[in-house]
C-alpha cells in the first residue's frame, strides 16, 4: 500500500531540506513525496497535496518536523483495520534552556476515543496521524478557512463522523516547538484560543 507523504509550506523556514532527507530516510519504501508551496491556509496546501496523491494513506509533514525512519513501518502497520492510526512524538522546544520531552498517549495507552473528550483536551498528536486516503472523499479535506488547530478540527469531524483511530505506543516523529511555529504561541495567543473554542463548538 502506497503512503503520499504531503509537505505543505508557505515559506522555507530553515527546516525544509530536513524534512525532506527524513522521507528519504524511510525504511518503507512504497511510497511518494509531494511538496506543496502556496502562499495560503494551510488547509489549502494539504487539500492540494491530496488532490495530487496516488497513495492509499496520507502522511502530513510540516517542512519543520522531522519523521523517526520507522515512522511510515510503524503507522502503516497501526492503521490496518482502521481509519487512521497515530502514535507518540518527540518534542523539541527551543528556547532559553533548549530541551526536549516525549508526547505520549495516556502514559502508552490508547485513549478511548470518545468525542466529548477529544473536545475538552486533544488526545492525539496531530504530527504522528496516517489517514486512509478516502476520508478525503469522504469528510472533505481539512478546513481551508481556519489558520491554526488545522488537524484538531479534522480529528474532532473523523469523529463526528464515527470514524476509527488506531494507537501505536511508537515514537515516530520529532515535533519542534520554536518561535516562529504555532505550538509556541498556545499559552499565550488569545486569537488561537479563541479559535480552537470556535473549532470545538462546532462539534459539542
Amino acid at each position: 500500500m502506497k503512503v503520499s507523504v504531503i509537505i505543505p509550506y508557505n515559506k522555507d523556514r530553515g527546516y525544509l531540506k530536513d524534512a525532506i532527507q527524513s522521507y528519504h530516510n524511510q525504511k518503507y519504501q512504497n511510497k511518494e513525496l509531494i511538496i506543496v508551496q502556496r502562499e495560503r491556509t494551510l488547509g489549502y496546501n494539504v487539500n492540494e497535496g491530496v488532490r495530487r496523491a496516488k497513495g492509499d494513506y496520507i502522511k502530513i509533514l510540516a517542512e519543520d518536523d522531522l519523521m523517526f525512519d520507522n515512522c511510515l513501518t510503524d503507522l502503516v502497520k497501526g492503521i490496518q483495520g482502521h481509519d487512521f492510526s497515530y502514535a507518540n512524538a518527540l518534542n523539541m522546544v527551543y528556547g532559553a534552556n533548549d530541551y526536549m520531552h516525549e508526547s505520549r498517549n495516556f502514559n502508552g495507552m490508547a485513549p478511548d476515543f470518545i468525542l466529548k473528550s477529544m473536545i475538552s483536551r486533544n488526545e492525539i498528536h496531530g504530527g504522528t496521524i496516517l489517514y486512509k486516503r478516502s476520508l478525503w472523499e469522504e469528510l472533505g479535506g481539512w478546513d481551508e478557512e481556519i489558520t491554526t488547530a488545522e488537524e484538531y478540527e479534522y480529528s474532532l469531524r473523523m469523529l463526528w463522523h464515527e470514524k476509527e483511530g488506531n494507537y501505536v505506543n511508537k515514537t515516530v516523529c520529532i515535533y519542534r516547538i520554536w518561535d516562529q511555529g504555532k505550538a509556541s504561541m498556545k499559552h499565550g495567543d488569545l486569537k488561537r484560543k479563541e479559535y480552537i473554542n470556535e473549532i470545538r463548538n462546532r462539534y459539542k
